[in-house]
Formats: structure tokens, C-alpha cells, sequence
């Protein structure tokens, strides 16, 4: 026998040692003590002695998956967590460290060490048991955890999700609040229940100053929203509570969208100051990672940019480096973000991600009104929070049960299924107006692309600059002689130019990455080229021209591209058909010529693909969207 086999041996006759000692004191044998195993009678024995890591770490992972139900541990961001409550008593989903594990494994086994003697003593999971299963790649039978809810939701498939506990449909867990009693939901809402789930719903915002019926009709989308969540595939906008002074409403509305959903006012931050993409990374990675339903931005100031917000809305799971360790943890994001403000502005690509409900008291001191329906309104809520919820479900239902009839309501680009939900549900309960102001969000909130436009006629309108093709040097070296361009600089540039007089960094640095950023866009009947890099300099160069529309063939393949539709001319149609036919081939035959057709053919009856816009031109190429390529013959 080799030195191999007498250890395998040695190890074998150890192991079956030791399981036989367990099974007499698991039978009430003589023990260490001549008493059974401590603890209770049917948990799994495991043994420690003269064994492998990996199979100690299998029998361990087992025991756990057996002892966690119902479950408390579960599988989130490629890691072990628990749902734990804060000093405040709301749960929240935290890592499962080394001793929270360790804990958890001895309670889920009784473990034993061999003794010389023959008995079996009791130990705790050795830690390098507790730290192999904490970094095993994958945990079968652990549920994964998307989230968290404190209300009935609505499923995918339109079934409500309404008995507490961990959902393995939605993976969500329910945690409704104690004494929380929702009315039965009839699966197909008869008429008067839906009629008293609309008067329920418009009671509970009776008391807000909505501008139209497009912000009321977002308010109770702002409500829905967190019921149907599961339900919604993909991305939803962040809602803009806005108003022209404060104690309007703004944040009464969404403590009252809280609570229904919830049962308490929202979580609230302020956001961070404007370029610190490093705390907004660090903020969203832990709203992310919280699994809580609702978040809120409080009282934003000055005009809201964030590349790294822009990028959470629409990113599903989101990536990000965990605070103080050298980690990259990326979690489901499934949170339904609201931000509030006064007169909020927004920039970059942020206002088309978000929705807008407007109240304005039309008084100099809204917080002295008088004329409330319900002069407390959170207790109101409070109390009838139930009831809340049963109209919202019902509404819900009332949709699904009728076969989810789609919205007349344009698609928010982006956010298509949260708009077919969403407006579906309101529109389908006779609550008009959804998305009905979308149009002035953009002419008011939208603080950036005014200012690009104009800085760009400036510059296009300057005799020394024009239609030239300039480095980023020779725009600087401009802009220091023309007062009004720098006058007219958009975004943070004009807080870059005074650092730069003062000597602090690179101006031409900034610029350069600013019109990198919009390059190719079109502003007005103007756009921002770049061009060939220059031969001695190895730098890009920019023009400003006035956009001219491509006189290009679509492709028939993508049904259209860039807001060019495909519907054109026969005879260009038939081009185009045998170029995409002929790609990546030698055409054997030359298409047939197809007869000139003179008629021009009727204009899409679909809105443009990328801006969802519905105003046409005929050009070269075919009808041409007008938002997205303005006609150059019409002048602004």
C-alpha cells in the first residue's frame, strides 16, 4: 500500500468513526458527557475531523438550505444577504458577513470534532467552512432577493401579490406593516368598483394644486407606479414633483405616494452638487443595493445634471464599486425614484427620462391655505391606507382582467412598457391627460439645449468663426475676445472659463470634451460637426453648419433610421431592396429598372421611431421626421 493509500485509509476509517459515533449519540448513545447531542432532535449532523474542505462545505450549504425555510437567507448581487430591521425599525437588506453565516450554519447543523477517545464533542463551524461557503460562486437552493415591498403588488401576469412572505414569481419579499387589512380584490372589477376606486383615488389628491389634468393624471401615475412595479418590464422615468414655491405640495404628494406603498414617508437625500459624479455613484449604488421600492431626491437647487443619474434610470442591474473596498458589486434595480424641487431645471440627457407634475397654489403663501378637504393628510392617509391600496389594485385589475387594451398615449422613449402599464390602467378608468405635458416639460425644464442652441448661432453667426473648420484652440483664443460667445456658454463651461483665468486647469481640455459630447447634434436648424483631425496637430477640428437633410436611401431592413421613414418612391424603394439583397455578394444581375413614379406617397401614419414625433417632410430621402431632421426650407 502506498504512503496515498494508507492515508485515504487512515481518513476513511476516521470518517466512518465518527459517523458512527454521531449516529449512537443522535440515538441517545453514551457521548462525550454520556448524554445525547446538544440542541434539537433532527437537525443535520455534520462531522469536522479528517475531512475535505469541499465536502464539509456541501453538507453545510445543504444544511442551511434546509433549515432556511421560510427563508432568511438569500441570494442578492452575487452574494449571501438577510432582511434585517434598522434602529428605526425598517428592514433593509444587508451582506451576510462572516459571523451572520457562521451563526446561521450552527444553527442549521449540530457540529462535531472526533475525540481520541472514540466520542464525538460539539464545536462551532470551523471559520474556514464559514468563509468557503460565504465565497462559493453559486448557492442552489438559496432564493435570489430582488427587492422589497410593504403592500400588495401586481405579478407580471397580472395576479396579485398579496400573502407576506418571500414570492418566488417576483422574487420579492412582502413585508406588509402589522395590522395592515387591504379589502378583497375581485379578479374582474365590476363598474361601481372601479367608479369608487377612481373617486378614492382623486379624494386622496383633491387637496393637491395640480397646473391640468396632465399633472393630475401623473400624480396618479406617480401612485401607481410602485403598486405595479413587478409587473413593469424594464425601466421607469423619475417623476418630477415641481413647483414655483415651497409648501405647494411637492412633498406632501410623495409622502403620500410613500405611505400607500410603504407605510411611511419616503426616504429622502439631497442631491449632490453638480459634476460630483463620484457621490452620485456612491448614493445610487446604495439605493440600488437597499432593495427598498421608493427613493427620493429632496429639494433639488440649480439645474439637476448627472451623467451617472441618466445612466440609473435606464440600467437594470446597476454596476458600481462598494465604498472602502476594492469590489465591484452590480444589484437589481427595481426602485422607483422621485425627485422634488422649485422651478426645477434639468440638463444633459435627464429631460427625457423623467415625467413632470406641476402644482402651482396660485398664492403668495401656499402653506397658509385654508380650503382642505383633508386638513391632515398623512394621518388621513395613514388610516385609510387599506382602502388606498384596494382602489389602486382595483384599477390594476380592472385592466389586466379586460386584456391590458393599449394606450392611446405616445410611448415615453425609453420607458415603453411603463407607459403601456401606466397609461393603459389610468386611461382604461377614464383618468385622461397622461403624459399630456411631456412637450412644455421639455420647452421649461430643459435648461441645456436652449443655451447650446444659442451659443452655437453665436458662434455660427461670428464673422471670425462661422462655417469654419477650428481646433478647440482657436475657439478659445476667440472666446477671449468676444465677450458676448462667453457670455453665452451653456452648462458648467462658464465655471471652467473662470478657473481657467485664475489659473486653475485646462480650459481647451473642457471645451474639447463638451462638444465631443455633442457632436453630430442638431440644434435648431444648426449643427455641431466634427471634422477631419488636422494634419499637423493630430487634433479634431469642428464647424457649425446649418444642417442640410442626408440624401440618403433608409434601409428597409430597420424600417427606417435616424427619423428618415422608408416610405418612399417606388423606384428608390427598389434600389434600396437590392442593395440590402446585395450585401456581402457579387450581384450577378443588374436590378430591373422599375418607371419613375411622380406621385408622392402619404406620410407615415406611425410616429417617428427615435423621438416619437408625428411631423413630417418630404425630402430626398424620403418623409424625414421634423424634430429630428428640421426642414432647412422652413425657416425657424
Amino acid at each position: 500500500m502506498t504512503t496515498a493509500d494508507h492515508a485515504w485509509a487512515k481518513a476513511a476509517i476516521a470518517r466512518e468513526a465518527a459517523n458512527a459515533a454521531i449516529e449512537r449519540e443522535a440515538h441517545g448513545g453514551p457521548g462525550r458527557n454520556g448524554h445525547g447531542p446538544p440542541g434539537p432532535q433532527g437537525r443535520p449532523h455534520i462531522a469536522v475531523t479528517e475531512r475535505q474542505l469541499p465536502e464539509i462545505s456541501a453538507e453545510a450549504l445543504a444544511a442551511l438550505v434546509l433549515a432556511n425555510n421560510p427563508p432568511q437567507v438569500y441570494v442578492r448581487s452575487g452574494g449571501l444577504v438577510r432582511v434585517v430591521p434598522d434602529e428605526e425599525g425598517r428592514l433593509i437588506i444587508a451582506a451576510l458577513g462572516e459571523d451572520a453565516l457562521g451563526g446561521h450554519l450552527s444553527r442549521a447543523a449540530d457540529w462535531f470534532r472526533a475525540q481520541r477517545s472514540g466520542s464525538m464533542a460539539p464545536v462551532l463551524p470551523p471559520p474556514r467552512v464559514v468563509r468557503d461557503v460565504g465565497a462559493l460562486p453559486s448557492w442552489p437552493g438559496i432564493p435570489p432577493l430582488v427587492g422589497l415591498v410593504f403592500a400588495p403588488n401586481i405579478r407580471p401576469d397580472g395576479s396579485v401579490l398579496d400573502v407576506p412572505g418571500y414570492d418566488p414569481t417576483t422574487r420579492l419579499l412582502y413585508s406588509p406593516a402589522p395590522g395592515l387589512n387591504v379589502p378583497p380584490v375581485a379578479s374582474a372589477p365590476g363598474r361601481e368598483d372601479v367608479a369608487e376606486a377612481v373617486r378614492i383615488i382623486e379624494d386622496v389628491l383633491h387637496d393637491l394644486p395640480f397646473v391640468s389634468n396632465a399633472d393630475a393624471a401623473n400624480a396618479g401615475a406617480e401612485l401607481l407606479t410602485p403598486i405595479v412595479r413587478s409587473a413593469i418590464a424594464g425601466r421607469v422615468p423619475i417623476a418630477i414633483n415641481d413647483t414655483p414655491r415651497a409648501g405647494t405640495g411637492k412633498g406632501l404628494l410623495v409622502d403620500v405616494v410613500s405611505i400607500i406603498a410603504t407605510g411611511r414617508p419616503a426616504p429622502k437625500t439631497t442631491a449632490p452638487s453638480s459634476g460630483n459624479e463620484d457621490e452620485w455613484r456612491k448614493l445610487l449604488l446604495g439605493v440600488a443595493l437597499d432593495g427598498h421600492p421608493l427613493f427620493v431626491l429632496d429639494n433639488l437647487e440649480g439645474a439637476l445634471r448627472s451623467g451617472t443619474l441618466a445612466g440609473f434610470i435606464t440600467a437594470d442591474p446597476f454596476v458600481g464599486r462598494v465604498l472602502g473596498l476594492n469590489k465591484t458589486v452590480s444589484a437589481r434595480n427595481r426602485v422607483v425614484l422621485v425627485a422634488t424641487g422649485n422651478n426645477v431645471a434639468l440638463a444633459g440627457d435627464l429631460p427625457r427620462r423623467v415625467y413632470w407634475v406641476r402644482m402651482d397654489a396660485k398664492v403668495a403663501r401656499p402653506w397658509e391655505r385654508e380650503t382642505w378637504r383633508h386638513p391632515a393628510l398623512l394621518e388621513y392617509v395613514t388610516g385609510e391606507r387599506g382602502h388606498l391600496l384596494w382602489a389602486a389594485l382595483i384599477l390594476a385589475r380592472n385592466w389586466w382582467a379586460s386584456g391590458c387594451p393599449a394606450p392611446s398615449v405616445r410611448p415615453l422613449g425609453g420607458f415603453e412598457d411603463w407607459t403601456r402599464v401606466i397609461g393603459g390602467i389610468l386611461e382604461f378608468a377614464g383618468i385622461n391627460g397622461f403624459l399630456g405635458n411631456t412637450r412644455d416639460l421639455y420647452d421649461q425644464m430643459d435648461s441645456s439645449t436652449p443655451e447650446w442652441e444659442g451659443f452655437l448661432r453665436l458662434w455660427h453667426q461670428d464673422p471670425e468663426l462661422g462655417e469654419g473648420e477650428l481646433l478647440v484652440a482657436a475657439v478659445v483664443e476667440h472666446l477671449g475676445k468676444s465677450e458676448a460667445l462667453r457670455a453665452a456658454l451653456p452648462d458648467d463651461l462658464p465655471d471652467a472659463w473662470v478657473a481657467h483665468q485664475a489659473g486653475r486647469g485646462s480650459f481647451s481640455r473642457r471645451l474639447g470634451k463638451a462638444l465631443a459630447a455633442k457632436a453630430d447634434t442638431i440644434y435648431g436648424d444648426l449643427q455641431l460637426q466634427r471634422r477631419a483631425r488636422d494634419p499637423s496637430t493630430k487634433h479634431i477640428r469642428w464647424r457649425v453648419a446649418v444642417f442640410q437633410s442626408p440624401n440618403t436611401v433608409p434601409s428597409t431592413v430597420f424600417g427606417g433610421v435616424c427619423g428618415v421613414s422608408n416610405t418612399q418612391p417606388p423606384r428608390a424603394l427598389a434600389g434600396a431592396r437590392a442593395h440590402v439583397q446585395g450585401l456581402g455578394q457579387t450581384p450577378q444581375t443588374p436590378p430591373t429598372p422599375v418607371e419613375s413614379v411622380e406621385q408622392t406617397p402619404p406620410p407615415p401614419s406611425e410616429p417617428c421611431r427615435p423621438c416619437g414625433g408625428s411631423a413630417w417632410w418630404w425630402g430626398p430621402g424620403g418623409w424625414t421626421c421634423a424634430n429630428c431632421h428640421p426642414n432647412p426650407a422652413v425657416q425657424p
